[in-house]
């Protein structure tokens, strides 16, 4: 299966947009827990109002909504948890019509009581939000929505699969957790995969710290998104250890951005009678976002000294900044290449005059051993490669293909300068590796 990791400059959030943002809290079952909400904005407003659905078990404390003295002018804020239900609603304005102060920043806080749960992770969302001018306009562009993090279990027996973040086009590792207090030989549960997700078939594995002769199974059941997780022990023997992950699943997410659960069902923690032990079980969330790096496909089969043609995808649209690197790793079930990995290097061109240009370049791997793969736009019109010594070891033309291969063998391992020639006559360059 394939892993896009590692990626670099990538902000949390677009810049030159008006975001209202909710960051994740960290904090202990029981205790009361300070929640902060930000605004991000490029243009003025006057006047705000977001709803907050509470998670099962939090409550709103009254009298704790407070405005950033910092931000605020003569501005009101109210709020209050809406009838029937467990959604607080905010509303802040001014009679006079003035702007809150700054561009970036706390914009209120509100306090909330927390349950006495195990090590949990709650979204936690912004709804309904609207961000308005002094004409009333909404010009809020998107929000970013937080979480509620809780750390430490009671004592007892608890599966727990956490918090996990990724990105569309990459698999993503789901982590089986077991903290407990008393000694189990399996454990057993089922998963229901939100729609889209799906499992890559061989990709469980046992920690092997926590390990002794134990195996994992998983089995599709019920519908296409069921599935059924079983670790047991041949010899009857116990997991090692009280705390931490006992084995990872990977799945395949869906293409849309947003936050995912995946309810734990029918659990069981076996011992050595056979007895259920467990005392409780946590869901597990993703927050899944859109990355400017992707692989397709994510899983597949190769059979020994066959190839099989992966496709990176650059999506520029989620490229913040002028350079971009990452690391796709490959994991299989090869016993000398258990994992492959492939730098990827991706940069912007400006014109002669340092416009931006619309073309991206890639390039990988980095460093580059025996192909260099390059990928450029329509505006370049060759690509040199020049040794330290000033001597151009490589020309290619640009015409009808823009992807280009080259093969490395007549080259020595080294530091050499890839130069990119537009076609309106300037030129990028940057530095490459070559290692065999």
């Amino acid at each position: 299966h394939i892993d896009p990791v590692r990626n670099m400059g990538h902000p949390d959030f677009p810049f030159g947009e008006n975001i209202m943002i909710l960051p994740g809290v960290y904090g202990d079952p029981g205790d009361d827990i300070l929640i902060e909400i930000e605004v991000s904005n490029d243009d003025e407003f006057v006047a705000f109002q977001v709803d907050v659905p509470l998670p099962e078990g939090f409550a709103y404390i009254p009298g704790s909504l407070e405005l950033n003295p910092a931000r605020k002018a003569n501005h009101i804020l109210q709020g209050a948890v809406l009838p029937g239900t467990n959604t607080l609603r905010t509303l802040a304005f001014s009679l006079t019509n003035s702007t809150f102060f700054g561009n970036s920043g706390t914009i209120f806080t509100f306090s909330l009581s927390t349950p006495d749960t195990p090590e949990a992770t709650y979204p936690l969302n912004l709804v309904g939000a609207i961000l308005a001018d002094d004409t009333g306009a909404n010009i809020l562009t998107g929000t970013m929505n937080g979480y509620i993090s809780f750390s430490g279990f009671p004592p007892g027996n608890f599966l727990n699969l956490g918090n996990i973040s990724g990105n569309t086009g990459s698999a993503l590792p789901v982590n089986i957790t077991i903290n407990n207090t008393d000694e189990f030989v399996g454990f057993q549960f089922d998963v229901d995969l939100p729609e889209g997700f799906g499992f890559i078939p061989g990709s469980a594995t046992l920690n092997n710290e926590r390990r002794v002769d134990h195996q994992i199974q998983v089995e599709p059941i019920g519908d296409f998104n069921d599935i059924r997780i079983t670790a047991f022990s041949p010899g009857n023997n116990a997991f090692l250890g009280n705390s931490g992950y006992v084995a990872t699943i990977m799945v395949e997410p869906i293409q849309v951005p947003g936050n995912y659960t995946f309810p734990v069902n029918d659990a069981y923690i076996f011992d050595f009678a056979g007895n259920n032990i467990l005392n409780g079980t946590v869901d597990g969330t993703i927050k899944l976002t859109k990355g400017w790096l992707s692989v397709s496909p994510l899983q597949g089969i190769v059979e020994p000294d066959a190839t099989h043609e992966l496709d990176v995808i650059i999506h520029p649209e989620y490229c913040f900044t002028w350079e971009h690197t990452a690391t796709i790793e490959i994991f299989s079930n090869d016993p000398a290449h258990p994992l492959v990995t492939v730098g990827v290097w991706v940069f912007f061109l400006t014109n002669s005059v340092g416009e931006a240009e619309a073309d991206h370049v890639l390039v990988y791997p980095v460093p580059a051993r025996d192909v260099l793969n390059i990928r450029v736009g329509k505006n370049t019109s060759s690509i040199r490669i020049f040794n330290l010594m000033g001597q151009m070891a490589w020309e290619g033309l640009v015409k009808e293909s823009t992807e280009m291969v080259v093969d490395l063998k007549p080259f020595e391992p080294g530091i050499y300068l890839l130069q990119l020639i537009l076609r309106d006559g300037s030129t990028q360059s940057r530095r490459i590796v070559i290692s065999k």
